[in-house]
């Protein structure tokens, strides 16, 4: 890890393209617009050897400016919200799901959903039944 005036940096870092010495101005990855700038720091990261790295680095930290991994703001912001959106929880109890399981936690809330489920059925067949 090096370190410059923002603190240390990781490895990787130092193997972007954005990182090269005398390269690119460095207002190129911080564009007031998406404009010529932006295009450019875009098209510079679709050639970068660890924009996978840079893309996980921007996201998990909460970069809110510049371009990053040649995502804008307003990308990140959207691939954040697909990602939250994304979450798998149970239907029950809003656990997050995990071992592949796709609907229920547990076998607690599957069988409390199922039995919610099958009163609420047996009660619209009443319902019917009774009009």
């Amino acid at each position: 890890m090096t370190t410059d005036y923002l603190g240390p940096r990781p490895e990787w870092m130092q193997r972007g393209l954005c990182a090269q010495p005398d390269a690119y101005n460095s207002d190129l990855w911080f564009p007031e617009n998406t404009g010529p700038q932006g295009r450019i720091a875009k098209a510079v990261c679709r050639q970068c050897p660890v924009r996978d790295q840079c893309l996980d680095y921007a996201i998990s930290n909460g970069e809110k400016y510049g371009i990053w991994a040649g995502t804008s703001e307003r990308k990140r912001r959207d691939m954040i919200a697909k990602l939250r959106a994304a979450k798998r929880v149970c239907v029950e109890c809003a656990t997050p799901l995990t071992n592949g399981r796709r609907t229920y936690c547990s076998d607690n809330c599957y069988d409390t959903g199922h039995r919610r489920d099958n009163a609420a059925a047996a009660q619209r067949r009443r319902d019917r039944g009774a009009a």
